[in-house]
């Protein structure tokens, strides 16, 4: 036994065939490793896509939902309006698509961008602003872009005095997400 060993040990190298069949093993078993693990990091990543535009959803209807809660009118639409990105570039300018407004203490207009932005105007100010951040509409990189789409809509009910807020959010990859909201306003009659 020890003869054994000791041949097995003073070996100067492998041969070309050892050495093919443990790459082959090590190919099989990456190759079975894979197979394994790409669909998990697939549904991982499309569960990520859902909590994050869940995120996006809230947050938005959040800050639209207290202005509701606060309003004293509600008009549908908007008044139109043209935005310039770029003060220092006049040619680059761009119309939003009038979604709502809301009267608290200042109208406050709600339009909606080409690229899928929703914008805030509020009476007195000099410019309509981003109600959130170019970047928060961006997730790891290209790949999971999230845009606001229509139907985005107010609705008041008459009867009981409900608001109701639809928000339809589209990702690049296609699919979309539907959330609607309520609120009973105090000021509105």
């Amino acid at each position: 036994m020890i003869k054994c060993f000791k041949r097995i040990f003073n070996k100067k190298g492998v041969s070309l065939v050892e050495m093919i069949v443990a790459m082959l093993v090590m190919v099989t078993i990456m190759i079975s490793v894979t197979t394994v693990f790409a669909p998990m990091l697939v549904t991982y990543q499309r569960a990520s896509n859902l909590a994050e535009v869940n995120t996006l959803l809230d947050n938005i209807s959040a800050f639209i939902m207290d202005d509701v809660s606060r309003a004293v009118e509600i008009a549908v639409p908007a008044p139109p309006l043209q935005v310039v990105p770029d003060p220092d570039d006049l040619t680059q300018n761009f119309d939003l698509t009038p979604l709502f407004r809301i009267r608290t203490t200042f109208w406050n207009d709600y339009y909606l961008g080409p690229d899928g932005t929703l914008w805030l105007n509020v009476q007195g100010l000099d410019a309509p602003v981003r109600m959130l951040p170019r970047d928060f509409y961006k997730f790891r990189g290209a790949d999971t872009v999230f845009r606001v789409v229509q139907p985005t809509a107010l609705a008041v009910n008459a009867a009981n005095g409900m608001v109701t807020l639809t928000l339809t959010i589209e990702s690049i990859d296609g699919w979309q997400r539907d959330r609607t909201y309520t609120a009973r306003p105090i000021g509105l009659n």
